[in-house]
């Protein structure tokens, strides 16, 4: 995104000719993105505000889907607009996005910052399926042409996959998956499912819907109180056989479809942990995954220091025992004691997250991200206590802007805003 773009709207054409659009400078959960027309045309979002249009690059797509996209923007001269060769900002009288903000929001910015979830958030079965049912609900309101920039999206075989997952789940996950408020939210989906795909699923599904309509209120209560704090992926906890509930922040910009969502760590007694979550000690460090696991979950520990990439020390893989426990243990060795230690379960083991202020601010914008994912789920204390996190690490990026967004969020909740 040019530079020159802060709060105000603006294309430029890039070194390599492509054409470029943006509304504004993202918030302080970052951005969601979509790939249309294989590639030619890239959509970001902000996570918080889609139909803020972050970045609008067109890489030469076809005239026809140019044009479906110029129709929906309203604005027709999308892509022919005269930009200076020399890559300086011709301001926009009217945002990019300005017919993208009505409610509900349009399904293609709504679908962008569903999909980041869906890539990214750490999910249980129960809440990765009712994801992929909202996912098919949208392709289908999208008009033709625009459907069409998706590619070979299926939103009968997204559905079904989301039944079958929401079918599967365990019962608990249910009620821990949703505040009060979703509820309505969940039916209406299963509801639109059980009417599209008929059969066995359909009725089944039906039967979900009806038991979430039934009085539930004892059980949301007794899971709010059950539910796991969000922690960053590099939280731990002290002491030994001491086990924390962990739903993981993403350490990687890509990631599967799935996470596991609840992981036990213990350590023995010579392992401490500040209070940033960094392990600080030799020692011998166990882990445990509980329930469905729907990747290939590793265990790692890195060597951080400052703003050097990190170094991996150790991997392991998390093992099925049999009765849907998964282990993993890693040795520390003795040459890296007093170092600053970080520990992920990861997906993808071999590749290691770059260092420095990229890695800041990919960890201050999945934080916000966590935040809002906790406010929807209505898991309010968690909620704010993440984006005063999120706030405290925009500031030390030394963001303001993003830091104050941030504050704002915990001072609309109703609590002092986090203060340096």
């Amino acid at each position: 995104m040019s530079p020159s773009s802060v709060g105000r709207s603006v294309a430029w054409r890039g070194g390599d000719g492509a054409a470029h659009y943006s509304d504004g400078e993202p918030g302080p959960a970052g951005v969601a993105r979509l790939e249309l027309a294989g590639g030619t045309i890239v959509l970001t979002v902000d996570y918080l505000e889609p139909a803020t249009i972050v970045g609008l690059d067109l890489h030469d797509p076809d005239p026809d889907h140019l044009r479906a996209l110029a129709t929906l923007l309203g604005r027709p001269s999308l892509g022919r607009d005269e930009l200076p060769d020399d890559g300086s900002p011709l301001e926009l009288r009217i945002p990019l996005g300005i017919k993208l903000g009505t409610r509900p929001l349009h399904p293609l910015v709504a679908l962008a910052a569903l999909t980041a979830d869906i890539e990214e958030a750490p999910f249980d079965p129960f809440g990765l399926g009712t994801a992929l049912l909202e996912a098919a609900a949208l392709v289908e309101r999208l008009p033709g042409e625009i459907r069409r920039l998706l590619g070979d999206v299926d939103p009968w075989a997204t559905r079904g996959r989301g039944a079958r997952l929401v079918l599967d789940a365990d019962p608990d996950d249910v009620w821990l998956t949703m505040g009060p408020a979703q509820r309505p939210r969940v039916v209406r989906l299963l509801l639109g499912a059980a009417e599209t795909l008929g059969g066995t699923d359909g009725a089944a599904l039906r039967d979900l819907a009806a038991g979430l309509l039934a009085d539930g209120t004892s059980s949301l209560l007794a899971a709010a109180d059950m539910a796991p704090s969000p922690l960053p992926a590099a939280a731990a906890v002290a002491g030994a056989a001491a086990p924390a509930a962990l739903q993981l922040v993403p350490a990687l910009e890509t990631a599967p479809e799935g996470r596991p969502t609840d992981c036990a760590f213990t350590f023995d007694p010579n392992v401490g942990v500040d209070e940033a979550g960094v392990l600080r000690s030799e020692g011998h460090l166990d882990a445990w995954i509980v329930g469905e696991v729907l990747c290939d979950p590793w265990l790692r520990i890195m060597r951080v220091r400052g703003s050097e990439p990190p170094v991996p020390l150790g991997v392991a893989p998390f093992v099925d025992d049999g009765s849907g426990l998964f282990e993993a243990s890693v040795l520390v060795s003795d040459s890296e004691i007093d170092t600053d230690l970080v520990v992920e379960v990861t997906p993808a083991p071999l590749d290691v997250p770059v260092g420095g202020r990229l890695s800041a601010v990919r960890h201050a914008c999945a934080l916000g991200r966590a935040a809002e994912r906790a406010r929807r789920a209505e898991f309010e204390p968690t909620s704010v206590q993440l984006w005063m996190d999120c706030a405290t690490a925009w500031r030390e990026l030394g963001d303001d802007r993003r830091a104050d967004a941030a504050n704002g969020h915990v001072r609309r909740a109703g609590y002092p805003p986090r203060s340096w």
